[in-house]
């Protein structure tokens, strides 16, 4: 995953699953989707080249979308280029920084002020009913995603020896659908091509009650 790819190229491989962790339970305990956060905290790692102060951005860039109503993917813009040394961005976005603050070029006086001012406000909109729904439908997804990895990975055993790569498993996808349209083209040859008036013909042979009932149904009379 760009994830895991994030954290190898800084030496911090070995962090993935703590990592993918911190991210599932923010999106639980907040309401915003994983699909949102990760792209976030990826953007900041490959920023800061530390995934721990990243984490903590991320925290902050939370409170701040959540209190200010700006969208994550734009805070968390504004906070690397900050990191980076241009604050445009962020005086722009109206986050209540002052202008001292801004001109002083300090990135960690901006973060104090920021964790100061928007402290605790991502808890408290998920605490609202939009908050809860939002969990909700994060959880729904989540459940969602885990029944279908586990789908697809049995899948996968079944249709190869277990080892077998996606191309493999693709490729017996496809030749099992296969079969089956030829089956069905088979059979629909089949039953088009019976002569169904000859049926009682059968009844000669064959006097079951059932024969004898699709004989006289499909003759259009019954010489039972």
């Amino acid at each position: 995953t760009r994830l895991a790819t994030s954290l190898k190229n800084v030496g911090a491989g070995f962090a993935t699953s703590d990592v993918e962790n911190f991210i599932t339970k923010m999106a639980l305990a907040t309401g915003v989707s994983d699909n949102q956060l990760r792209p976030a905290l990826i953007g900041l790692i490959n920023t800061t080249q530390d995934y721990q102060y990243s984490q903590k951005l991320l925290t902050t860039a939370m409170n701040v979308s959540a209190g200010s109503g700006k969208d994550l993917t734009e805070v968390t813009a504004a906070l690397q280029k900050a990191y980076l040394g241009n604050f445009t961005a962020l005086g722009r976005m109206g986050a209540g920084i002052t202008k001292a603050t801004l001109a002083s070029g300090d990135f960690n006086k901006i973060l104090d002020q920021l964790n100061t001012r928007y402290a605790g406000q991502a808890e408290a909109a998920a605490n609202t009913m939009a908050g809860s729904m939002n969990k909700v439908s994060v959880a729904t997804q989540d459940a969602k995603e885990s029944i279908g990895f586990g789908l697809m990975d049995a899948l996968r055993i079944l249709a190869t020896d277990g080892t077998g790569n996606v191309d493999q498993f693709t490729a017996s996808i496809e030749r099992a659908g296969t079969r089956a349209g030829d089956l069905f083209r088979g059979l629909a040859t089949q039953i088009k091509n019976v002569d169904w008036s000859k049926l009682a013909e059968y009844e000669a042979v064959d006097t079951t009650t059932g024969v004898q009932e699709l004989s006289c149904t499909a003759a259009g009379g019954c010489e039972i």
